[in-house]
Order: C-alpha cells, then structure tokens, then sequence
C-alpha cells in the first residue's frame, strides 16, 4: 500500500496500534469507488456491504 509523502512506513501500525479496522474501512471506500459510488454518500457503501468481496 503507498504511504503518504513523506511518511516512512506505517507509524500507527509501527507503535503497535491496530490498524485492523481502519484498513477494512479503507477496504469498503475503495471497493465502493470502484463499483461506481465514488462521489455518492457513504451510505451508498451499504450496496457494497451486501456483496461479498471478490
């Protein structure tokens, strides 16, 4: 996964934080945006909750 500019690696995930959860979100936007709900709310992501990823 790129990081920021100027950022050298994952420093939440480096300190030891979790970052489980912030990934599946991320996970959920960029499957969303590939389906087509790019500039929708993110209430359109419920479509894309009932699908199981492929």
């Amino acid at each position: 996964m790129p990081t920021a500019a100027g950022c050298g690696g994952h420093p939440a995930r480096d300190a030891g934080v979790d970052t489980s959860l912030p990934t599946a979100v991320l996970e959920i936007f960029r499957r969303g945006a590939a389906v087509g709900h790019a500039d929708d709310s993110a209430t359109s992501l419920i479509e894309v909750l009932k699908k199981p990823a492929a």
